[in-house]
């Protein structure tokens, strides 16, 4: 803690995470709650991740959750009403009043967002807590007894914050497959780099792609194809069958308010995490991929991607072998996207590689506790809202509870009055 007796909570990332918790813990400093000094750490821009210029969307598709899930949600806020009446000013009806559409909005029947449209909330909202950025790339987090050094690459050079706690945020790098053969291709692309490259596919006007994955990733790839009826679209899954998310109010309680969450056994929550969370399309996507001619499912598991120079067919493309049912099957593609998703543990390489050992960070998943920490040493107050689905509720890992994130974590600094 500082000499002020101020407890400093760095945040990497300024997405909705570390806008909910900037939000939060100004609302607790004007209301004299507690006094909590957040430090946003951010190497690119304010939700860069969400505008459709750093990869993951092209800022074109639709926010899968609804929009009033917004930093505040659900408004059930532990340090009471006045915390939760404050919050609605960054909330997204407050956000469309400022810029003159609310009107609009709800006249054209409350649609889903646009990525951009989300992005410009957020950065809205960012605005308008103010909080303390500091822009530049977190390299290294040491922690130490009363917290964390943070080394942080800026364009002055590098620069060492001190900080009682850091939260980790953001999704983490594409996942990858072993069946990948080595060797560059511009035809292999994963699912942050397919956007970065979308302009690619704007002269195809026949060929075929195949999208490796059943899960969100691969939906948002493969409906972002759909204008493109020319070309045949595969979308490659173990289970060759799209499951949509549950949208059930029971479902839903879960990911707005788990206080119920851990009187569920750890099958149980794993079973419902798979059901609801992994490996499913949302109905949006699902109905809009239905009507697609062009679009196919293909089951089986890929068991080898090798990119292939035009001399083997013609033009550059990629042979993808799918092994299903006890056959192999060998299929010619022109481009290939890996969408299985991210991997949210790459975020944990800015610590020492001791702590990150991946049979102490397995065994510490299960084990985060009430303020999201991921106990890899006794009293390291290191959050990881995005690894705290399983121990703590399926929500904190996405879009579903941002105001309980907040309050979660800055509980920790600032205690509940009781």
């Amino acid at each position: 803690m500082t000499a002020t007796n101020v407890p400093t909570l760095a945040v990497l990332g300024a997405g909705p995470k570390g806008i909910a918790i900037a939000a939060k813990a100004r609302v607790l400093r004007e209301l004299g709650l507690a006094d909590v000094r957040v430090i946003v750490i951010e190497a690119t821009d304010i939700a860069a991740d969400w505008q459709g210029c750093s990869g993951w969307t092209d800022g074109a598709v639709r926010l899968g959750t609804s929009p009033e899930k917004d930093v505040g949600f659900p408004y059930r806020s532990d340090y009471g009403k006045a915390v939760d009446a404050a919050m609605t000013r960054f909330s997204w009806q407050s956000h469309l009043v400022a810029v003159d559409l609310f009107d609009d909005w709800i006249d054209r029947g409350r649609p889903q967002p646009l990525h951009r449209d989300w992005a410009r909330y957020l950065r809205w909202a960012f605005s308008a807590c103010a909080p303390e950025l500091l822009r530049g790339r977190l390299t290294a987090a040491t922690p130490h007894a009363d917290g964390f050094a943070l080394t942080v690459a800026t364009d002055a050079g590098d620069q060492i914050v001190h900080a009682d706690g850091l939260v980790l945020t953001g999704p983490g790098d594409p996942i990858t497959l072993d069946a990948i053969q080595t060797g560059p291709s511009a035809a292999i692309l994963d699912g942050r780099n397919f956007w970065q490259q979308r302009e690619s596919f704007a002269d195809m006007f026949h060929g075929r792609i195949a999208v490796v994955g059943g899960g969100e990733t691969a939906a948002s790839v493969a409906t972002s194809l759909l204008d493109r009826p020319g070309i045949t679209v595969d979308i490659i899954s173990r289970r060759g069958i799209i499951y949509t998310r549950g949208e059930s109010y029971l479902e839903n309680r879960y990911y707005s308010l788990p206080i119920h969450w851990q009187e569920l056994d750890e099958d149980e929550r794993v079973e419902f995490i798979n059901r609801t969370d992994r490996g499913v399309f949302s109905v949006a996507a699902k109905q809009r991929l239905d009507q697609a001619a062009h679009i196919r499912m293909v089951t089986g598991s890929v068991q080898q991607i090798r990119p292939v120079a035009a001399a083997e067919h013609g033009h550059d493309g990629v042979d993808l072998e799918i092994a299903w049912n006890g056959a192999t099957q060998a299929i010619h593609y022109d481009k290939v996207v890996v969408a299985i998703g991210f991997d949210p543990l790459t975020t944990l390489r800015v610590l020492p590689a001791d702590l990150r050992a991946k049979g102490a960070v397995d065994a510490a998943i299960h084990r985060v506790d009430q303020h999201l920490r991921l106990p890899l040493t006794p009293d390291l107050n290191l959050h990881t809202p995005m690894l705290a689905g399983l121990a703590q509720g399926p929500g904190f890992p996405n879009l579903s509870s941002l105001g309980t994130v907040a309050d979660r974590i800055l509980s920790h600094y600032a205690p509940i009055p009781s």
